[in-house]
């Protein structure tokens, strides 16, 4: 009698422990996405809020479905929205809060029926079955950038960055211990990468605990219903459209990936997509950009007879961790604890990639697409440039290889779609 109590009384605590270790890792992606977006003029405390409240209604929700997902703001979407179309195109954060609701509401629209899927098929599976690889190299890349163990370069596209700086040598020290932790088998090796990296670097003097750690929630009064959906300019409306699109397929390519990763007996799940892409439209009101499914999903997929008890768990350290945005902020200043979580998010999104991507590589125009997406999304941060590249590239060689019976309509109207739009920002 005392076994049968036990046992499902240690099920449930690892569960919590589980939830806890995922809440910690996406906690640090919830600084992240907040600091991108403070380079747009946007509040920090208030997208940090706003980003931490979705996070955590999301994986509720999730929980709730009785699905193994975590829900967070994918920080190299908003990288590229952040360096490509705010910085780059002079689009405000207002307009990009505008343009995740867009895509949102037709995310809602087109998965409630078998349009969302139509949609996901005019990707061609070659770049489909890689865009998690390509999406986990952006996240690294942001990474190793951010811990300054590549710099850039004037006289190639990158270096090697100094070993005598701090915070390189931290960041190389965190790396290093996750990836020796992932290797022996520990599904937390992320957290524990990123708990010891804050802790020496804290005792060495390089961030300090803040007087004030702890702060009750604040600065959704600069951020709430501050959405935009016009645009002044008409090449600001076509930057918009572009970027709408664009997230629309990346975040339904996102998602199914995962979908696809789980057991096939649990594929049910499908369902669960207009409930992500809905999260999306509150978020935006409140100062957030879309959801999707995020990399520590894997450790809540180690508990599937626990997944609700995880996800809550999740949810709670979540709404504790908005409680404690002083405190992160002062740790994201010195970033070398963020580097091993952003490292192995991205190595988890390519591990996502199961053996049917190496089919992207069985002919010349999946070879061509998929390396098109693969080098030139991370290197140009710009998913639009590697996704549509890749689309290009993929229908012009099955035209010249005879085969254009084998391009579906909606690939060819995507593509005129991607090559007008490289036209026109190009001029």
């Amino acid at each position: 009698m005392k076994k049968s109590v036990t046992k499902p009384t240690e099920r449930m605590w690892h569960g919590v422990r589980t939830g806890m270790m995922a809440a910690a890792v996406t906690a640090v992606g919830l600084v992240v996405v907040p600091k991108l977006l403070a380079q747009t003029g946007m509040s920090f405390p208030g997208a940090f809020f706003s980003a931490g409240f979705i996070a955590l209604a999301g994986t509720f929700l999730m929980g709730w479905l009785r699905l193994p997902f975590l829900l967070s703001i994918p920080v190299s979407c908003s990288s590229s929205l952040v360096f490509l179309s705010a910085i780059s195109q002079g689009l405000s954060w207002q307009q990009l809060l505008g343009i995740g609701a867009a895509a949102s509401l037709a995310g809602v629209i087109l998965f409630q029926g078998a349009a969302g899927r139509c949609m996901t098929s005019w990707i061609p599976q070659p770049i489909r079955q890689v865009m998690p690889g390509a999406l986990g190299l952006m996240l690294i890349l942001l990474g190793l950038y951010m811990g300054r163990i590549l710099v850039r370069s004037p006289w190639s596209l990158t270096m090697l960055g100094n070993f005598q700086d701090p915070l390189a040598w931290f960041s190389a020290a965190g790396i290093f211990v996750t990836l020796a932790l992932m290797a022996v088998g520990r599904s937390s090796a992320i957290m524990y990468g990123m708990v010891l990296t804050a802790a020496v670097s804290l005792a060495e003097g390089f961030w300090a605990v803040p007087a004030a750690p702890f702060l009750l929630p604040e600065g959704l009064d600069h951020t709430a219903f501050q959405l935009c959906l016009t645009a002044e300019t008409p090449r600001e409306a076509v930057e918009m459209l572009s970027a709408g699109v664009t997230l629309l397929m990346v975040l339904s390519c996102v998602n199914w990936s995962w979908l696809q990763a789980i057991q096939p007996e649990e594929r049910e799940g499908r369902r669960v997509l207009p409930w992500i892409f809905g999260l999306g439209i509150p978020g935006a009101l409140l100062g957030s950009l879309p959801v999707a499914v995020a990399p520590p999903t894997a450790l809540l997929l180690t508990e599937r007879e626990q997944c609700r008890t995880a996800a809550f768990s999740t949810a709670f350290f979540l709404m504790l961790a908005l409680f404690c945005e002083p405190l992160l902020a002062a740790m994201a200043e010195f970033p070398a604890m963020v580097v091993p979580v952003l490292v192995g998010g991205g190595l988890m999104m390519i591990r996502t990639m199961n053996r049917a991507a190496l089919s992207a590589f069985a002919e010349w125009p999946d070879v061509s697409a998929s390396v098109a997406v693969l080098v030139l999304m991370p290197l140009s941060w710009s998913i639009s440039a590697g996704l549509g590249i890749g689309m290009i590239l993929w229908c012009v060689m099955k035209i010249c290889a005879g085969r254009l019976r084998d391009v579906p309509r909606g690939t060819m109207a995507l593509s005129f779609l991607f090559a007008v739009y490289f036209l026109y920002v190009s001029v």
